[in-house]
């Protein structure tokens, strides 16, 4: 992520580089906000992907950062949504994996 204090500048910076996904710090602070509003809570568990797709369209961000992944496998052990990579483990980079 990078801020910037106009679009010129953003142009400035891009140069011929491909664009990406431009969007206001306020916008990105409200988005923050309802995305990790429930984080701290001890039985805190991943929303479901239409959940999150929902926050998006509430905040018109659905141009920008549409659409979302499908719902990823989840962990056996602890129902997190980052399985380590392979599918044969049951563990999760989040709480489960080892080392």
């Amino acid at each position: 992520m990078n801020l910037f204090r106009s679009e010129e500048r953003i142009e400035h910076w891009l140069g011929a580089r491909q664009d990406g996904v431009t969007i206001p710090v306020t916008k990105l602070s409200e988005l923050a906000d309802a995305w990790w509003d429930n984080r701290p809570a001890p039985d805190w568990r991943p929303r479901p992907r239409a959940q999150n797709q929902a926050i998006l369209e509430r905040r018109h961000l659905t141009r920008e950062l549409v659409p979302l992944p499908e719902e990823p496998e989840l962990c056996r052990a602890c129902n997190h949504a980052q399985p380590i990579p392979g599918g044969a483990s049951t563990a999760c980079y989040s709480c489960c994996s080892e080392g």
